[in-house]
C-alpha cells in the first residue's frame, strides 16, 4: 500500500510504503520511500530515496539523490546524482 504527500500547489512530495502491518516496506528495488521538491515554477529540482529506517537508501543504480537545475521554460540544465553519504557519482 501506497500513502502520497503533496505540497500546497498539489505537486507529489513524498511516497511511502507500507505492508499490511502498517510498517514501511521496500519494494523490490529495497526503497520504502522517495520525497521530492520542487523550485518556484514547479520543476521538481531533488529526489531522495530511503530505506525503512528513514535514512536515505541508493536505488539500484547507486544513487541516494538525484539534483537538477533547470531552465525557466522547464529544459534540464544539470543533473548530479549523489551516494546516500552526500558524495557525487561521476
Amino acid at each position: 500500500m501506497a500513502r502520497w504527500k503533496y505540497d500546497e500547489r498539489g505537486n507529489l512530495v513524498e511516497t511511502r510504503l507500507y505492508g499490511t502491518d502498517e510498517q514501511l516496506k521496500e519494494d523490490k528495488d529495497g526503497l520504502a520511500m522517495v520525497r521530492l521538491k520542487y523550485d518556484e515554477r514547479g520543476n521538481p529540482v531533488e529526489q531522495r530515496y530511503y530505506g525503512t529506517d528513514e535514512r536515505l537508501k541508493e536505488n539500484k543504480y547507486g544513487v541516494a539523490i538525484y539534483r537538477r537545475e533547470v531552465e525557466f521554460l522547464g529544459k534540464l540544465k544539470k543533473e548530479v546524482h549523489f551516494d546516500k553519504n552526500g558524495e557525487v557519482i561521476k
